[in-house]
């Protein structure tokens, strides 16, 4: 006689039953703790990279028709404001979501008594910045959530989140929220359908620059179509749907951050026709967000921001044949040992999420060969390695060039001693705007071929050096001036006064970290019944205050 055997359960089933059930746990928990309320929340949405006049001609092409939409409609209204150096996420989001920024002189920066070089997306140097600029009291505390960041804002749940990406344990709920997710077959075949669209499309459009002989361009392969799969793919899809679960469970303050217009902006031009595609992708996110604002378990009301601007500039290798080390060392002298941070910001970050993604889902080969761009997670020193000479840190049209020979800041009569006529031959170089160096006699000064300016008094020989970086360049200058951990030398880029491009010193055509062009220059767009700013926002700081002040009037 046969016996009938109870049919076997599979593992996906098993995962979505198990899925459930703590899924549903944690519902239940929160739906005790949080229930229907008409207290307004708050919901910022961050477009990384993109800069005030790059949304405007966005609008005006109609690649973002929601936004306008809201704009002449009136629903909405449009701010400025500027961000002092270095105009970058880690800077920028550390302004706006803690209050403070100090000590992050760029995306990237060395510091010489520990001889660490510090990369804002590699994510143990994520956490460690992160780590200094917390005091537990952020834009997202106690009950906030971060998504796609690379802050935290002392938010109690991060999703990809580089300065939690590899944490544990994650807080409660967070893992599954993701895995339930992608345990959809809609949901993963949209990740895969966008994933697989972005990376061809990357590749199309590369080709296309060169035939149409487009300049200033870069090199557009396979690591930047795999970084734009990743970011402008599933993570932008991925990063609506957890916003709108968190909207579901009512959490007061959420800050998510879509990447994917920054990245390709970087590869192909801030205001190119690919990326102004990227924002239509964004725009059409940050519909479905608000759409689903009615069933969320509290009003909501949007903030839409960007963290910086970009500028367009060709890079310092392309127009002169060499790297900026291979030139810097070339000035020094012979034999010189030089270290440098060289990939672009995302595609490491990129790499990291990918790898993140495997981890937590298991979604296959598509995605375990993403995460081989990325090459480590975390940072720090490299023990055993002898110091090298020089180290270069560049960040857009910025650069810091440190000299570990000394674990103090050196002088430019100590530099003259030691590396004759380096800085005349800086100075000198077509690409080379403006040269930050403190003197021991004069204090900070600002130097350029036509003049210099003693920053401390404001005491000018010749042409001012700052005139062609914009009115707010001297303060931006003084500040950076006052970290511990600037260059020995930094340097920024010439600017064309005509079209405002700039010299990238990385590999990058669309860039930023300094000044000149629209790199300074991110928007605010806020609910029209609400206030305007008192006075001009300048500094992410100031960004920081003005969200606070909103808080308070949501709570009145």
């Amino acid at each position: 006689m046969s016996v009938r055997r109870p049919p076997r359960v599979t593992r996906r089933a098993a995962l979505l039953g198990a899925a459930g059930l703590v899924l549903l746990a944690d519902a239940i928990a929160r739906r005790r703790s949080v229930r229907q309320t008409s207290q307004p929340g708050l919901l910022v949405v961050q477009i990384d990279g993109l800069g005030l006049a790059a949304l405007r001609r966005a609008i005006d092409g109609s690649h973002a028709p929601f936004i306008g939409g809201l704009l002449s409609r009136g629903e909405v209204e449009l701010d400025p404001w500027f961000a002092l150096l270095p105009p970058t996420t880690p800077a920028s989001q550390a302004g706006i979501m803690h209050g403070h920024n100090d000590e992050i002189p760029g995306f990237r920066w060395y510091e010489k008594k520990e001889g660490r070089l510090l990369v804002a997306n590699h994510a143990g140097d994520a956490a460690e910045i992160a780590r200094r600029q917390s005091d537990g009291q952020g834009l997202l505390a106690p009950d906030g959530a971060s998504i796609g960041n690379l802050m935290t804002g002392d938010a109690r749940r991060t999703y990809l989140t580089m300065a939690t990406v590899a944490e544990e344990p994650r807080a409660p709920g967070t893992i599954i929220r993701l895995r339930t997710f992608l345990l959809s077959p809609l949901n993963g075949l949209r990740i895969v359908a966008g994933m697989v669209g972005e990376f061809v499309a990357e590749l199309y459009q590369g080709r296309r620059q060169v035939v149409r002989r487009v300049q200033p361009r870069m090199h557009r392969g396979f690591d930047s179509a795999i970084e734009r799969a990743v970011l402008n793919g599933a993570v932008r899809i991925l990063s609506t749907e957890l916003v709108m679960a968190e909207m579901r469970m009512g959490t007061p303050v959420i800050y998510v951050d879509f990447t994917g217009y920054d990245s390709i902006a970087h590869h192909s031009g801030p205001e190119r026709p690919e990326s102004l595609h990227a924002v239509r992708g964004i725009d059409h996110e940050i519909e479905r967000i608000v759409d689903a604002i009615p069933r969320a378990r509290r009003p909501y009301r949007l903030v839409v921001l960007s963290d910086h601007g970009q500028s367009l500039g060709r890079p310092f290798g392309e127009q002169y044949g060499q790297s900026l080390e291979q030139f810097v060392a070339g000035a020094m002298g012979d034999d010189i040992s030089v270290r440098a941070s060289t990939e672009t910001e995302h595609n490491e970050s990129g790499g990291i999420i990918a790898r993140e993604l495997t981890a937590l889902f298991g979604i296959g080969p598509l995605v375990d060969a993403i995460s081989n761009v990325s090459k480590r997670i975390g940072g720090g020193p490299e023990e055993g390695s002898e110091k090298p000479d020089l180290v270069v840190c560049a960040s857009g049209n910025l650069a810091h060039l440190y000299f570990p020979i000394d674990e103090s800041r050196m002088t430019m009569e100590d530099i003259e001693r030691r590396y004759p006529g380096l800085l005349d031959r800086l100075i000198d170089h077509p690409a080379i705007g403006c040269v930050l160096v403190r003197s021991s006699i004069e204090g900070a000064l600002a130097v350029s071929r036509a003049g210099r300016r003693r920053l401390d008094r404001d005491e000018l020989q010749g042409q001012d050096p700052l005139t062609p970086f914009g009115p707010l360049a001297a303060p931006s200058v003084r500040r950076l001036d006052g970290f511990s951990n600037v260059g020995d030398i930094v340097l920024l880029s010439s600017v064309d006064p005509t079209t405002g491009e700039v010299v990238s010193f990385e590999d990058l055509v669309g860039c930023h970290g300094g000044l000149g062009g629209a790199q300074s220059e991110p928007f605010i767009l806020r609910p029209a019944s609400w206030s305007p700013p008192r006075e001009p926002l300048v500094g992410a700081p100031s960004v920081h205050k003005q969200l606070r002040d909103w808080l308070l009037d949501l709570k009145a």
